[in-house]
């Protein structure tokens, strides 16, 4: 059987039998933000039921919600369970999706220098005819003439704890 659920705002119906109209949008393939997975917290899932069943205040509705918005039918979609045929209007929103592409796009032209480099080392092991400590046999193998057109201007800072865990 199963109730349908048409988003005036997007021109899209879908029947579901259940759940609450964020899983309805998700059907219909409509966007809504929520990053608090459904627990009312957010605030971001905010939509009004234009027709159909609405309900009085919750404690999230509360939260988000003056008494006219509840009036007019405003409810959190995360929170709002689907149990008859709705009607409801989702408001437009730039959702995170559209506002961290746009904000990608903008970072496009932006290089990015490092004073920190990643350099992948194989020692060998510590010899009878090779007995030097392991920060200068660390030394040698980094090459510090490249190093020298670095940022750092071939400065090589190792931190004692960390010198303590190569175990070459």
């Amino acid at each position: 059987m199963g109730y349908t659920v048409r988003f005036i705002s997007h021109d899209k119906s879908v029947t579901v039998e259940g759940g609450t109209i964020l899983d309805a949008a998700a059907k219909a393939g409509i966007a809504v933000e929520g990053n608090c997975g459904g627990k009312g917290s957010c605030g971001k899932c905010k939509v009004r039921i234009a027709e159909g069943q609405k309900t009085t205040a919750d404690k999230h509705d509360e939260r988000f919600f003056n008494p006219k918005d509840v009036r007019e039918g405003w409810v959190l979609s995360c929170r709002y369970k689907v149990e008859n045929d709705l009607v409801v209007e989702v408001p437009h929103q730039a959702d995170a999706f559209s506002r961290k592409t746009k904000l990608n796009r903008l970072l496009e032209d932006i290089v990015i220098s490092s004073p920190v480099e990643k350099v992948y080392l194989e020692l060998p092991k510590p010899s009878i005819s090779d007995q030097c400590p392991d920060y200068e046999r660390l030394l040698r193998a980094l090459d510090l003439s490249r190093a020298s057109q670095s940022p750092a201007n071939g400065l090589l800072r190792v931190i004692l704890k960390t010198l303590r865990t190569l175990a070459l």
